[in-house]
């Protein structure tokens, strides 16, 4: 079942976008992204993992029927071997192993997308470049709303809405955003901003989510609590991340103040370094994921010294660029598809890149 505008892609599939819109545009230089996620459950269905098949395929019918005509793309999880999985994880919008019967649904800029049967029935979210939580959630709730009007969502007046995992009770919101905070990292303040974060109710994790760990000065912020109005929570995070990159900037200042000529060495050293690799240099390492941490930790420093104009050699977009692909699955395909290439040589050929295709291998 697939509705007139709706295309069903199965593996091999297109991402249409080497770096997708919502990575690329940066708040302060500090926060990449902003990401809005809804949980929600139809009434009267168990959960996903506890749903028979037939339930579950019900379920995305119903969904896919409510969804009608536009235009989303659709997924289906189970066809998909463990490296396109781990490729659409790294990309954010998926972070679970899936079940039969799941499936993603997705407009071509990956800036919207509907997760079916995995945790929840249904998970939406909005991701938007920098710090756009308004349009986030705007984009989000015009999902929710629309979606709500044929589909009963489970929810009573004392939890909200009913959700697998009890942290998601109440409005099922999770707003989070993407942040670049070198400067806390090497000036050792980053336990203090975690002691703020949770007197706020936030929490501090890792690229990829929760049980992951940072990588090249990359995290994640989201909100813990889930109950009381979505405006409300959602300004408490906001003036939380505006003082973070005021702090952020803070330490920056202060290695530039105290430590430029070290921090200028360094990053002189990790830029001749890094361009003189081939891409296959990393993948062989990816088994014990030492060599994508020391891309990441590279690609940080550089994107520092670029922020605060100790070097150009790179600009913002081609160090973004690296950034985004600083992930084992991406690495693993570029380096099939460039497999001679240094960095330097992937980077001379960077506007050429605007369509990603691989076959499933």
């Amino acid at each position: 079942m697939t509705a007139p505008n709706q295309k069903f892609l199965s593996v091999p599939f297109t991402l249409k976008n080497w770096l997708p819109p919502w990575f690329g545009k940066q708040y302060r230089k500090v926060i990449f992204s902003t990401r809005i996620r809804y949980a929600r459950n139809i009434s009267e269905f168990k959960f996903p993992q506890f749903a028979k098949p037939k339930t579950r395929q019900y379920i995305y019918n119903s969904i896919l029927k409510a969804v009608g005509e536009d235009g989303l793309q659709i997924i289906g999880l189970f066809d998909l071997n463990r490296r396109y999985l781990e490729l659409l994880e790294e990309r954010h919008l998926i972070n679970t192993q899936p079940i039969p019967e799941s499936y993603l649904m997705l407009d071509e800029n990956e800036l919207i997308s509907l997760l079916i049967n995995q945790e929840d029935h249904l998970r939406i979210q909005s991701l938007q470049p920098g710090f756009e939580p308004e349009q986030a959630l705007a984009v989000a709730d015009y999902w929710d709303h629309k979606l709500n009007k044929s589909l009963k969502f489970a929810g009573n007046s004392k939890w909200g809405y009913l959700t697998s995992c009890p942290t998601n009770l109440g409005t099922g919101l999770r707003l989070s955003f993407l942040v670049h905070i070198p400067g806390l990292f090497l000036t050792g303040e980053l336990n203090k901003v975690k002691a703020a974060a949770d007197q706020c109710r936030l929490a501090i994790r890792g690229l990829f989510g929760e049980g992951t760990k940072a990588i090249g000065s990359f995290c994640q912020i989201s909100n813990q609590k889930t109950f009381g109005p979505v405006g409300v929570i959602i300004d408490q995070v906001n003036k939380f991340m505006i003082k973070l990159a005021d702090y952020e900037w803070f330490a920056r200042e202060r290695i530039v103040r105290y430590n430029k000529q070290f921090l200028t060495d360094r990053i002189n050293k990790q830029m001749e370094k890094l361009l003189n690799y081939k891409l296959s240099h990393f993948v062989s390492t990816m088994p014990n994921f030492k060599g994508i941490q020391e891309l990441a930790k590279n690609l940080s420093m550089i994107k520092l010294g670029f922020d605060l104009g100790i070097q150009d050699q790179l600009d913002d977009k081609k160090i973004t660029y690296l950034l985004f692909f600083c992930k084992p699955r991406h690495l693993e395909l570029l380096n099939e598809k460039y497999t001679t290439h240094s960095f330097s040589d992937l980077l001379n050929s960077y506007y050429q890149y605007e369509e990603f295709t691989h076959a499933q291998g």
